[in-house]
């Protein structure tokens, strides 16, 4: 489908326009891809879950895509 405005794809798509309204209209979607970012952030914490130490150790930016497994390890 076409974009409403290509540089903002939040304003929806134009839908194809059939051409036998009694017909069967295929709507194609194909999902953007998107790489998702995380970065896990070591916290002490006390019994009752107060936060002691905001942070103790940070990872670097993991990279990955939506719904697929990122490997990840604290060994050097």
């Amino acid at each position: 489908m076409k974009p409403v405005d290509p540089q903002d794809p939040t304003k929806g798509y134009i839908p194809p326009v059939p051409t036998t309204p009694t017909d069967e209209t295929k709507i194609p979607y194909i999902k953007n891809v998107v790489e998702d970012k995380a970065q896990i952030i070591y916290r002490l914490v006390d019994e009752a879950g107060k936060v002691v130490n905001a942070e103790l150790a940070k990872s670097d930016v993991i990279n990955g895509e939506e719904g697929q497994e990122i490997q990840y390890s604290t060994a050097a």
